[in-house]
């Protein structure tokens, strides 16, 4: 990973930890800032990593690409988000007997499907941003 990521998610993790020490206003300023360096730090890993796999380009100019397409489809990116944060969401809201129960095929979905599905959507943002012709099937 690279080091400005890995920044990031440590800032985003120390404010989050200096949050829950807190009480009051103090608690909430921390939790604001982990939750907007988590964002950035969210939108980074949904769009570098992709681009890296798709593209020949320094990863500064990889970082710019990925925040100027983040904000070029914003809706893709909420999109994103919520599909990397599945699977987080699943390993907290899930019960531990649920966990166990789907075990393997929870490590390997929750791993492989939301790269796939992020790979479906992303695909179609790249060739509008490349200038490929769209290819729409009619049904």
């Amino acid at each position: 990973m690279h080091p400005l990521l890995t920044a990031l998610l440590a800032v985003a993790a120390g404010d989050a930890f200096f949050a829950l020490q807190q009480t009051g206003m103090l608690q909430t300023v921390y939790l604001v800032i982990a939750v907007m360096v988590g964002a950035l730090f969210l939108t980074l890993t949904c769009f570098t990593f992709p681009l890296q796999a798709m593209f020949e380009n320094p990863l500064k100019t990889q970082l710019k690409n990925a925040f100027l397409l983040a904000f070029t489809a914003p809706g893709k990116t909420l999109l994103l988000w919520v599909i990397a944060l599945i699977p987080v969401a699943a390993a907290l809201l899930l019960p531990p007997v649920a966990l166990q129960m789907l075990g393997f095929l929870y490590v390997i979905l929750g791993a492989s499907g939301p790269v796939f599905l992020s790979s479906r959507i992303l695909r179609d943002l790249f060739d509008r941003v490349n200038g490929a012709p769209v290819i729409q099937t009619e049904e």
